[in-house]
This record gives C-alpha cells, sequence and structure tokens, in this order.
C-alpha cells in the first residue's frame, strides 16, 4: 500500500512539472507581442527589442523615435553592418520587430531633443545613399562612447540623448565599452509606457 502511494505521489508530482512546464512555455509565447498603438509614441522614446533574426535576440536591438521634416514620427536605428542610420516608420518598426518595449523619459524637453538629434544623425549619415554609416562593435572608436565616428544601435540612442539635450543616461562619456540594447530599459528617470516583460 505504502509503495503504491508514493508511485502515485511521483505520478502527481511528474503531471504537476508537466502542467508548469506548458504553462510557462505558453507564458514565454503570448508575451510582448502586443503593438503600441500610435499615439502612444513621442519625441526621445526609446524602443528596445529582442525579436531579431540575428543572434537570436540574445543582444537585442535598439531605436529612437523622432520627428521628420514633415511632421510624423519615425523610428532611428542603424540595422546593422554595412547599412546606414535611418529612419523607418513606426509601422514598419512594429512588424519587424514585434516584441518591443517602448521606453520614456521623465524630462521630455530632453526627450524631444534626443529625438532631433537622431533625425539629425540621419541626415548626416543618411543623405547621401552612397555613404555608409560606420557601423562598429570592434574598434576604440566604437567602444568610446562620446566618439561620434563608429556606433551602433545602442550607442546611437545614448548619443541622441547625449548630443541632443546634454542628458547622460548613465555612461560616462569619456568612458570605453560598449551599452547593450536591453541595459537601456529601466533607466533613472525612466518609465516604460508600452510592452510586456518580454525581454
Amino acid at each position: 500500500m505504502e509503495v503504491l502511494e508514493l508511485n502515485n505521489s511521483k505520478g502527481k508530482l511528474k503531471l504537476l512539472f508537466i502542467a508548469l512546464f506548458f504553462s510557462f512555455t505558453a507564458f514565454m509565447l503570448s508575451i510582448g507581442t502586443a503593438k503600441a498603438a500610435p499615439s502612444v509614441y513621442k519625441e526621445g522614446d526609446i524602443l528596445v527589442t529582442n525579436d531579431t533574426q540575428w543572434g537570436l535576440g540574445i543582444f537585442g536591438h535598439a531605436g529612437i523615435v523622432g520627428r521628420s521634416a514633415d511632421g510624423n514620427l519615425y523610428a532611428v536605428h542603424i540595422p546593422g553592418p554595412n547599412q546606414p542610420i535611418q529612419k523607418i516608420t513606426l509601422a514598419k518598426w512594429n512588424s519587424k520587430y514585434n516584441k518591443t518595449e517602448v521606453w520614456r523619459h521623465n524630462n521630455q524637453t530632453a526627450a524631444v531633443q534626443a529625438g532631433q538629434k537622431s533625425m539629425d544623425f540621419v541626415r548626416y549619415y543618411g543623405s547621401d545613399t552612397s555613404y555608409v554609416a560606420p557601423y562598429s562593435l570592434w574598434s576604440i572608436a566604437a567602444y568610446t562612447y562620446a566618439d561620434k565616428s563608429e556606433t551602433y544601435c545602442s550607442k546611437l540612442v545614448w548619443q541622441s540623448y547625449y548630443y541632443g539635450s546634454g542628458l547622460n543616461l548613465g555612461w560616462d562619456p569619456k568612458g570605453k565599452g560598449v551599452i547593450s540594447p536591453y541595459q537601456l530599459r529601466g533607466l533613472q528617470n525612466m518609465y516604460k509606457v508600452a510592452g510586456s516583460d518580454s525581454i
């Protein structure tokens, strides 16, 4: 009788683990798929996603919202090597990067200035289609936060704030290192306005 009860307990435990596994899997598949409505976005919003093909989302990707001369808001980013800093519609960003968190700074004046600076980067690096913005993760210039000669997605976001408004999001401008897209989440004086805890 004791053996039967023990086996029965092991069976229940196994079923519990299976149920928990499938519940967790369903939860992971369901999070982060809600897209922000167009009215949610403001200049200077930081976009962070893990919905990338390259690196299976381990490294993530980041962009910033800027307002173009046409009055519309765009996502500004540098997609990767051999591609320029560019603006894309927010609808295209949402289509390409389904799982995105939107983070906003408390200082809206600084955020607007950062969004404007991101558009300056597009105009400077993206106006001549023969010129490719200097994307890099492998050089001293790329590792130096304030150096504008080479960049990558999350450094572009940091520099938009730093050079646009003078606001430092937390990295010493004279310092060296890599700013991960995921490090842009939950910074001081920032709050999340859209996206679930998906990344």
